[in-house]
Order: structure tokens, then sequence, then C-alpha cells
């Protein structure tokens, strides 16, 4: 069995100074620690405390889809009650930052001491089940040393997301080579500019983006919406006018008010 110190209490990984993987073999092994990772470990935790488990983690911190996205004024899309974990219910507000989030999870880490069974850096290269031997085996690369691993383990949990975090999608719009301002993405690699017009909002079980808009341009919007249109096409409509609409200049965009949002929201 394998476990190891991967993290400080901070929640910040530090040098992995633990011998190699290379040739271990675990009872569990647990593909990613995000949040359905970190809530794998908890539940092997405290209701199987006789079998040994590995979380492997192809980023360099925890937290999945929020460690990835930390653009300035990321939150949630949806309310935390209901995210949170059933063992740890969730005590902020309904919808929260990025960075609140983060620290719910380190929170869970400490608590349940899971931190030591963590390898960051750690990317699963391939997968193969044998029936003879009954187990698993997983080829590893480590993205900071360079170092291949093979892992074997008799149960196998993926909790990996279903996001690409090295290369995520980009939708092809009709029209938008007509667009003049700035196209910004919301995936990791993404540089934030205060002219941005959307607040683009990830979670782990999708991403959406409410546009920021003057009050006419909203009226515009919903009513587009209203007649049975397509949010994608009416993104698309949106992309393709912007350019010739003096009003949606970035000198008049504006993030947003609660009321708004809560409009917009009930708009799609």
């Amino acid at each position: 069995m394998v476990t190891g110190t991967a993290r400080h209490d901070t929640g910040t990984p530090s040098g992995d100074a633990r011998p190699t993987l290379h040739g271990s073999h675990t009872d569990v092994l647990v593909i990613g620690a995000g949040i359905s990772g970190i809530g794998a470990a908890h539940r092997l935790r405290t209701e199987f405390p006789d079998l040994g488990f590995v979380v492997l983690e192809a980023q360099d911190d925890r937290g999945g889809t929020w460690w990835t996205h930390r653009f300035p004024g990321v939150r949630s899309d949806s309310d935390l009650f209901t995210y949170g974990y059933r063992h740890k219910p969730w005590r902020g507000p309904a919808i929260a930052s990025g960075d609140a989030i983060l620290d719910y999870l380190d929170e869970v880490l400490a608590e349940d001491d899971l931190a030591p069974h963590i390898h960051y850096h750690h990317r699963v290269t391939a997968l193969e089940w044998s029936s003879g031997d009954e187990r698993w085996t997983a080829r590893v690369t480590r993205s900071d040393t360079g170092e291949h691993l093979q892992i074997t383990a008799g149960f196998l949990w993926m909790c990996q997301g279903y996001y690409d975090h090295d290369a995520p999608h980009t939708p092809h719009w009709p029209g938008r080579r007509h667009f003049e301002g700035p196209v910004v993405h919301p995936g990791p690699t993404a540089t934030p500019d205060p002219r941005n017009t959307s607040r683009p909002s990830p979670r782990s079980a999708g991403r959406i983006t409410y546009p920021t808009l003057p009050d006419e341009a909203l009226a515009s919007y919903r009513t587009a919406l209203e007649a049975g249109a397509e949010p994608s096409v009416v993104a698309t409509w949106m992309a393709e006018t912007q350019a010739r609409r003096a009003e949606l200049s970035a000198a008049t965009l504006r993030q947003p008010s609660p009321e708004r949002m809560t409009e917009m929201r009930s708009a799609t």
C-alpha cells in the first residue's frame, strides 16, 4: 500500500520528496483531485478504513476546474448547498467565489487527513485491465520530472471530470470574424481582459456564460429568447452585430447588477 505526504497544511503543494510510486500496488486508485476525487477519498477514508488508496492528479494542485479556472470574479453558477458534500454542509452564501470553494475543499482535506494520499503532477496516460491478475495497471507520466511510472490497483475510481484542461473546447461561431472586440476563453490559459463582455462561470457539471450588456441590448436578447431562439443563435447574432452598434462599445460595458443577473438567468 502506498500513500505519502503531498501538500502542506495550508493547501500549497510541496516538493514531493517521497519514494517513487513506480512498481507499487494499492487497493484503490482514484484519478483526479477535484471535488469528485476528494469526495471519493473521503468515502474511502471513512467507510473503508482498511483499504489503501492513492489519488493521482495531473495538475499541480487540488480543486479540478476551480484550480484551473482562477480568473477574476470566477464563482459558482449553481447553489452550493446542493453542490457541497453531504458530510460537510456548505455554510457560506449560496453563490460563492472560486476561492471560497477551494477553501472549502482544503477544509475537507485537512479534516480527513487526505493530503498524504494525493500525488500531483501525475498524469495517467494509459490503463489496462488484467482478468487473470484481477487488477488494473496504470501508466503514468510525472509532468514535473518526466518520470514514467507503472502502478497497479484492485479497483479504479475515475474522477477526472470531462474538461480538457490542456486544450479547452472553442466553439465555432458563424460570423465571429466580424466581431472586432476581444475574445477571451475562460479556460486555464485565459488572460483576463477588463474589456471582456462576459462573465464565465465554471462548475463541474458544465460552464455557461452570461453576457454583460446595456439595458437596451439585454431587452433585445430577452426578446429573441422569448421568441424561441436558441441561446447559441442569439449569442452569434450579438457577436455579428456588436461591431456595428456603438452602444455596445467597450466604454459602455459594465458589470451586471444582481437584479439584472437574475433577469438573465430567468430568460435562459
